[in-house]
């Protein structure tokens, strides 16, 4: 594999927010970081990872909770450009715990405590998930007024 061009890298991390970064930095490009991203932040380092994928442009791909330093704003610029740069035939499997990243998904695996618990469309599963929680919760005799329960009350484990 060839290594990507400067031109290449620049367009890659103006899709992540990396290019304020290096372009902030006296040498650029040629800012140093050390082994295991010493030198950097952690979300910086989540920035970097993420800029690599969008350059790498893999088939498939796996995240774990790849935004987990990052406020929702960042958050959502970055991953918004991350779907739009892989392939159409990519497959990318999220592990998150963040209800806000489900928007990205066709697909949710919900799992608690190990075990899935929901499988389908994304909003299908939401809503499905938002309606056994609002179950559970529901006292033994209905009130007139029910309460909604937003998908972030949802608990466990979350993966798309």
């Amino acid at each position: 594999l060839s290594s990507p061009s400067d031109e290449q890298i620049l367009a890659a991390a103006a899709k992540t927010g990396l290019d304020k970064t290096i372009r902030a930095h006296p040498q650029g490009l040629g800012l140093p970081i050390y082994e295991g991203g010493r030198g950097l932040s952690g979300g910086q380092r989540q920035i970097v990872g993420i800029t690599r994928l969008i350059i790498a442009r893999p088939k498939i791909l796996i995240v774990d909770e790849p935004t987990a330093s990052m406020d929702g704003e960042l958050e959502s610029f970055i991953m918004r450009n991350l779907f739009a740069s892989m392939d159409k035939d990519a497959t990318i499997i999220l592990v998150t715990h963040k209800i806000s990243l489900l928007g990205l998904t066709q697909r949710v695996i919900l799992m608690d405590h190990g075990s899935i618990v929901g499988d389908g469309p994304t909003e299908t599963v939401l809503r499905n998930a938002a309606q056994s929680r609002q179950a559970a919760q529901a006292p033994a005799t209905k009130s007139a007024q029910s309460a909604t329960v937003q998908p972030k009350a949802l608990q466990g484990d979350v993966s798309a």
